[in-house]
């Protein structure tokens, strides 16, 4: 018959409520990704991406990669203004 000790596995339980508490929380930003396109619907590199903070004037920017995508994480809740730019193309605000 073998014996199963059970030693040291009562502190490990309130460890392991704290991480899930802490992995379950909840966080007041956001996320934005998309995808820069020429007129016929090719994804355009390098163009220049910005958000700016309207009540801070703070900017964040990305570059669209191969495939024209680009993405911003934790962005705060705050009026944003968006704009990209790439040389010989409009420009979009």
């Amino acid at each position: 018959m073998r014996r199963f000790c059970v030693c040291g596995s009562v502190p490990a339980l309130p460890l392991f409520a704290f991480l899930t508490t802490t992995l379950v929380a909840q966080t007041d930003t956001s996320s934005l990704a998309g995808r820069v396109t020429d007129a016929q619907a090719g994804g355009v590199q390098g163009a220049q991406i910005t958000l700016r903070n309207q009540a801070t004037g703070a900017e964040r920017k990305a570059a669209s990669d191969a495939n024209g995508e680009y993405a911003f994480t934790l962005i705060p809740p705050r009026p944003l203004r968006y704009r990209s730019r790439r040389d010989r193309f409009s420009h979009l605000s």
